[in-house]
């Protein structure tokens, strides 16, 4: 996992509220985390909130998503995406 060697860490629960985009390749994470709620957006587009899901297997489920699915809020949990993603790529082109 991203947190040996000084990556993000990926222990523990969201402190929270997870709200996410999802396109239709991505409605397979509101289901597999239990969606709280559900909103209908523009163009196939639904919206989800997710109550203090687990870290790790939310961060690899949205990475899995190839962009089907973009978080909303928290903005830290977007940053932890981020950088799991760029170890990622550092870990593979090295």
């Amino acid at each position: 996992h991203a947190d040996a060697g000084g990556g993000a860490a990926l222990a523990g629960r969201v402190d929270g509220e997870v709200w996410l985009r999802l396109e239709p390749a991505g409605h397979w994470i509101a289901e597999s985390f239990g969606a709280a709620s559900l909103r209908d957006g523009e163009e196939d587009t639904t919206y989800a909130r997710l109550d203090s899901p687990l870290l790790a297997p939310l961060v690899d489920a949205v990475l899995e998503s190839a962009g089907a699915a973009e978080v909303l809020s928290p903005s830290g949990l977007r940053d932890t995406i981020v950088t799991v993603a760029r170890d990622a790529v550092v870990r593979h082109t090295s």
